[in-house]
C-alpha cells in the first residue's frame, strides 16, 4: 500500500495540551530536544513514546480488492505527560492508501 498524498478524507489531529492536567510538556518530546542539543540527533528529530499506523478494514476483504482500490489509514503517536504522566495521543493522523503491486524482488514469508 502506498500513502495517498492529501486530499479529500485526510485529517491531522494535533492536541496541544495534556487531556487530564492541562500541561503542554511531554517526555519524549522534551528527551528529543536535548539529544539534538547534545548532538545525539539532527534538528527537528521528534522521537515519541509510541507511534501506531494500520490499515483500517479486514485483511481477507483487503486481499480481494484491486489493484488500485484505496484503504482507509491511521496512524497515533502516543506521549507521556511531563507533569501527571498520563499517556495520550498529541497527533492523530488519517488517510487513505492505494492498494499497488508487491515489488518483484521481495520475499514473502513462506514463499522463497
Amino acid at each position: 500500500m502506498k500513502r495517498e498524498p492529501d486530499g479529500e478524507g485526510s485529517t491531522m489531529h494535533r492536541q496541544k495540551k495534556c487531556p487530564a492536567c492541562g500541561s503542554e510538556k511531554r517526555v519524549f518530546e522534551r528527551l528529543s530536544e536535548e539529544a539534538v542539543k547534545l548532538g545525539a540527533a539532527p534538528e527537528g528529530f521528534k522521537m515519541p513514546y509510541q507511534m501506531e499506523r494500520c490499515l483500517v478494514g479486514e485483511p481477507k476483504a483487503q486481499a480481494e480488492q484491486p489493484m488500485g482500490a484505496k484503504v482507509p489509514v491511521v496512524a497515533v503517536v502516543l506521549d507521556i505527560c511531563y507533569d501527571c504522566h498520563c499517556v495520550y495521543a498529541p497527533e492523530i493522523m488519517t488517510g487513505k492508501a492505494v492498494k499497488a503491486p508487491t515489488p518483484k524482488k521481495l520475499v514473502v514469508p513462506g514463499q522463497g
